[in-house]
């Protein structure tokens, strides 16, 4: 099968030499290579010229559909019309969904970086409530050697020495 527009260049030509072909479509040998190479793509002056001299169809010739010779039926401008169309709206769909995207990942940013300040707050009233935390404890237990020291009982606890001292 011709997949590209050069080879199927080449296949009208068959055995004909470059030079021949070229001369009798009033193109330079040089531009015809380049067609055939698919470096170079012809302008509608040659394929109209290709088509009316070599019978062959022309939306064989430029998209590779239908028959060379056109004598099975082309494809309807229609359908490709439709195909064009319901590539737009998956491309519409495509950018919506690519807009909806990109805002919930800003609002994911954002809201990261909102939850990362915080953690550090938190971090903060963490620390202050550990040093508040220690500072009580050793309190209790300067108070509870202080009420053991007037005799209390040894089996009382510092939650129960500060229980009856209250």
């Amino acid at each position: 099968m011709d997949t590209t527009l050069g080879q199927r260049i080449k296949r009208v030509r068959g055995d004909l030499k470059q030079a021949d072909f070229a001369e009798s479509l009033g193109v330079h040998k040089n531009s015809l290579s380049r067609y055939e190479r698919d470096s170079s793509i012809p302008g509608t002056d040659f394929i109209e010229a290709l088509c009316t001299k070599y019978g062959v169809s022309v939306f064989w010739l430029v998209l590779g559909e239908g028959s060379m010779d056109g004598s099975y039926p082309e494809p309807t401008r229609d359908s490709g019309l439709d195909r064009d169309a319901t590539l737009e709206e998956e491309l519409c769909a495509e950018r919506e969904m690519n807009r909806t995207l990109v805002d919930e990942n800003r609002m994911l940013w954002k809201e990261n970086g909102e939850l990362k300040v915080k953690i550090g707050e938190l971090n903060v009233q963490k620390v202050k409530l550990e040093g508040e935390l220690d500072t009580a404890r050793k309190m209790a237990k300067e108070y509870y050697e202080r009420l053991k020291s007037r005799d209390a009982p040894e089996d009382t606890t510092p939650t129960e020495a500060i229980r009856e001292a209250g």
